[in-house]
């Protein structure tokens, strides 16, 4: 061991990025976390440094650098990158996706690992000979089989290992490791898909951390096997010919593995993390409103407005609207503050606050606004309360200013098959299963049936109402995303509230069945998706 001994894990997921941080810790390796989902310059719980950052925005990881740099004197010697930004199309039509999505992609699984990878050799040139030097990108088999429902991820993956490839070519030689690692089912090499095994990962990133020369850059291994030279093999066991691809492995497309982490649908500050969530709200929204981010019914011109983005979560609306108006002004609020940007990194006109919706409005804060914007509330918003939550958003805006409110339907959530005439029962059975765990809440929300009513009721003029039909392309990823969003809220509740265990592990079990009924009959789920736009009155 160096005293320049130093891994920095970019992007810290439950499985992978744990295990490869335990494993190396164990080993006594000093262990930096750089993640958006906490607090920067915090220590966690087991000793690692955590550096806030935030894949979505490329140049934010040279923060990650610059603070092993200043903490430890000396830059990291081992840098695993474990980003990723899983994005589905329409298996038939890869090129409907629309531009802002396909960068959201480019932005997390390339630009961000370029960065990275810069980043490292810059500090590898600074480390003595003797220090072993590795940088590790966790892939998967996108690089060698086009399943056709992940296209822009798997642009993302394939533009990653030919960084990796060129990173190995050019600086292999110098004693700076490259590879792009790749697990696979043991045996017949197919993709790992859900099976993923974080220690399995750790193990290999382990091996290829020790000194010694640059090996092959492609490295697809199997838990318990170690390193196999598997090639191209789709989840029907078939290697791809690069002449014709198999209509099953379109089929396999919907296995969850392509399209987990980024997109779960996270329950709001009630189970789990709110990070995602904010990412893929944002996305929902930008697709099924048409990439209106704002209603057509709010005049902006060119005026210098005051934007409010209540529930701001990441801040990711408030970035966005505020690079396609720069003439507004957008004020961020929310409770917690962790997963918006470090102030150094907002454009002039973005700014966030603390604010509780559920509190009194601060003096300083009434009438200021010219627009309030807000969505996906409906976690913590119920009949109870959303008189005064709507009374509180009215009293933010200036005579004659505008609320969006957006949000989606639990009342009427449903689901879709791509067989006709079969209902999906595994997975309504799930659902209901998940309402009596965590309390049928349909009975505290019967405001969102009649949005449109609370506007015109709570005072607001020309009020529109906006419901438009799902599209297509979203309905598998909502399906599969609120399970995922359950799975990991569950988990922490399992072990927060011990009594509702047996419960929870008998909806595990009936989890798998429903994922096998999504894959056979291509459940889509409904989120029902509504807005509401109104003008508080001048007098």
């Amino acid at each position: 061991m160096s005293a320049s001994d130093t891994a920095l894990i970019l992007g810290a997921g439950p499985r992978v990025g744990s295990s490869v941080a335990k494993k190396f810790a164990s080993e006594g390796y000093a262990v930096v976390i750089a993640s958006r989902s906490v607090q920067d310059g915090s220590t966690s719980p087991e000793g690692y440094l955590q550096v806030k950052v935030d894949l979505d925005q490329p140049r934010s990881v040279r923060h990650a650098f610059e603070s092993v740099m200043e903490h430890f004197q000396a830059p990291p010697n081992v840098v695993v990158f474990n980003g990723a930004h899983r994005l589905l199309n329409p298996p038939d039509d890869p090129f409907s996706t629309s531009l802002e999505s396909f960068h959201a992609c480019s932005k997390v699984g390339f630009e961000s690992q370029y960065v990275a990878a810069q980043e490292a050799v810059k500090g590898f040139k600074t480390l003595p000979e003797s220090v072993p030097k590795t940088f590790i990108f966790t892939g998967n088999a996108l690089n060698q089989v086009p399943i056709p429902q992940v296209f822009p991820f798997a642009l993302s993956k394939r533009l990653s290992a030919t960084v990796i490839e060129y990173g190995a070519n050019a600086y292999g030689s110098k004693g700076y490791r490259f590879y792009y690692a790749d697990e696979r089912k043991p045996g017949d090499g197919r993709p790992a898909g859900e099976d993923i095994d974080g220690e399995a990962h750790a193990e290999m990133y382990w091996q290829l951390a020790q000194p010694g020369l640059q090996e092959p850059w492609l490295v697809t291994f199997g838990k318990g096997e170690g390193r196999v030279p598997y090639g191209g093999v789709g989840f029907d066991g078939v290697p791809y010919n690069a002449e014709w691809v198999d209509h099953q492995l379109c089929d396999a497309c919907y296995n969850e593995s392509f399209i987990r982490e980024p997109y779960k649908i996270h329950v709001r500050r009630l189970l789990v993390r709110q990070d995602e969530l904010g990412v893929y709200a944002h996305e929902l929204t930008q697709t099924n409103f048409e990439h209106k981010l704002l209603d057509p019914a709010i005049p902006i011109g060119d005026e210098p407005l005051i934007v409010a983005d209540v529930a701001t979560g990441t801040g990711v609306w408030a970035l966005e609207v505020a690079e396609r108006f720069p003439n507004l002004t957008i004020e961020g609020l929310d409770i917690n503050l962790n997963e918006t940007p470090p102030k150094a990194w907002l454009p002039s006109n973005v700014t966030f606050r603390e604010f509780n919706l559920l509190e009194d409005i601060p003096e300083e804060l009434v009438e200021r606004y010219d627009i309030v914007h807000v969505q996906f509330v409906m976690i913590f918003v119920l009949d109870s309360n959303v008189h005064a939550v709507i009374q509180r958003l009215l009293r933010m805006l200036k005579p004659g200013g505008y609320l969006q409110w957006t949000d989606s339907n639990s009342n009427r959530y449903s689901w879709h098959t791509a067989t006709t005439g079969q209902e999906p029962t595994e997975v309504i059975k799930l659902y209901t299963m998940a309402q009596d765990i965590v309390g049928k809440r349909s009975q505290n929300l019967k405001w969102l049936n009649n949005f449109e009513d609370l506007f015109k009721r709570s005072g607001l003029k020309d009020v529109e109402y906006v419901a438009p039909e799902s599209r297509p392309s979203t309905l598998q990823p909502v399906m599969m995303n609120w399970i995922w969003a359950l799975e990991e809220g569950f988990g922490h509740l399992r072990m927060k509230v011990p009594e509702r265990a047996q419960a929870i592990d008998e909806w595990m079990e009936q989890r798998k069945r429903a994922l096998q009924e999504i894959e056979e009959l291509k459940v889509g789920m409904n989120m029902r998706t509504q807005r509401c736009i109104g003008r508080k009155p001048v007098s």
